[in-house]
Parts: structure tokens; sequence; C-alpha cells
């Protein structure tokens, strides 16, 4: 642990194999150390907290820990109560969240903790034989927040990573993503109103996006 937390800038940076594991494992055995990484990267709207929680740190200090922080939660992708198949352990799963929710809230860091959870939530492997993984929309279906629900879809989104096509293609690639979205948005609005609620904005955003790709590829190939 001590050492993957001295070296976590190079061993999360691009090439890098391996990863670190044991710190992965502290924060899925551990919620505290979630909500530490929260506290380090958000501030309380609560002054004085703040200053409390600050006080003894030098600038430095603090600037090292919010920018490792930031390393360790953008690189995060282990769930907590997924096995190595790819099945959940939904109650483990359920009493994670909870606690780290109950401690979030302790430290008025409530909402961010659940951005921070939905991001994590949307990790789990769309390739897997268990997807779409009912346990996890669960959670989302439970919870409600706009905080996760916001959360779930920009990692749904994110994950997605940089799009490639050529001049004049336009935007099939979006539409694609809208009728993925729509599919699953439709399948699931009456078991999970609310995750369904996620997957058809998502279907709204990729059917806008694919539309501006279709009206650049169309411009294009009149000037060309």
């Amino acid at each position: 642990l001590e050492l993957e937390w001295l070296y976590l800038p190079l061993l999360t940076g691009a090439g890098v194999q391996g990863g670190v594991p044991h710190l992965e494992e502290e924060l899925v055995s551990n919620p505290e150390s979630f909500v530490q990484h929260i506290k380090c990267l958000y501030r309380p709207k609560n002054k004085d907290q703040q200053r409390e929680e600050q006080e003894g740190l030098s600038a430095e200090q603090r600037k090292n820990a919010d920018e490792r922080s930031y390393l360790m939660l953008k690189t995060w992708t282990k769930i907590p109560g997924v096995r190595e198949d790819s099945t959940i352990d939904g109650t483990k799963l359920r009493e994670w969240i909870d606690a780290a929710r109950a401690l979030a809230e302790e430290c008025d860091r409530l909402e961010v903790a659940d951005v921070h959870i939905g991001q994590l939530l949307a990790k789990y492997p769309e390739d897997s034989l268990y997807w779409p993984e009912r346990k996890i929309f669960q959670v989302i279906e439970d919870i409600n927040t706009e905080e996760l629900k916001e959360g779930y879809s920009v990692g749904m989104w994110n994950k997605r990573g940089v799009t490639v096509r050529g001049a004049f293609d336009g935007g099939s690639i979006e539409h694609e993503r809208a009728e993925y979205f729509g599919e699953l948005a439709s399948e699931l609005m009456c078991d999970y109103p609310n995750v369904a609620e996620v997957f058809q904005r998502l279907q709204n955003d990729y059917g806008r996006l694919g539309n501006r790709h279709d009206e650049m590829a169309e411009r294009d190939r009149l000037d060309a």
C-alpha cells in the first residue's frame, strides 16, 4: 500500500501495466478510504470544518494529497462486491455504498460522493455475460439522487472514449449508440424507471450529437 501510494503517478501513467491493485483493494474494502480521497479533493461548505480539516497541513502537502486522490479515483475500476467472474454480491455492494454515503454526509460531501459512486458503477463491463447488471440498476433506482444518476451518465459516456471517422461518415457512430441506449431504456422502463431515464437522456444526447455530425458531413460534401 505504501509503495503504491508513493509511486502512484508512475504506476498510473500511460502504458504502465499492473496498476495499483493493493490501493484498489483498500478502496473496495474500506469506504473510509474512498471518503478520505473525497475529502482531499473537495472542500466542505462549512468554512470552520474546512479550516479544522486542513489544520497542520502545508499548502504543498494539501496539493500533493489532492493530486494523488484525483489520480486514484480516476484510475479506480474495481467495484465493491464484484467477483472475478463479473458476478456481483449485491449485499456487499449496497453495504459499501450505504457506509460510504453515510461517511460522506457526516463530512458534508454527500453530493460529490454520489457523483463518484455513479461514475464507478458505470465502469461495470458491458461485454460481461451478466450485462445488463440489474444489481447495479437496483442501487441507482433506490438511491435516485440527481448526482448519482449524473455521475453514472457521465461515466457511461466517458468510457466510450474518442471516436474516429471518415470525412463524410456523419453521425453513424452516435446513432448506433443512441439506438443502444434507447433499447436499454425500453427494456428497463417497467422495473427501473429511474435508470431508464438515465439511458433515455443518453439516447437523446447521442441522437443530437449524431444529427450535428450528419449536418457537418453534408456541408463538407457540398463544399468538396
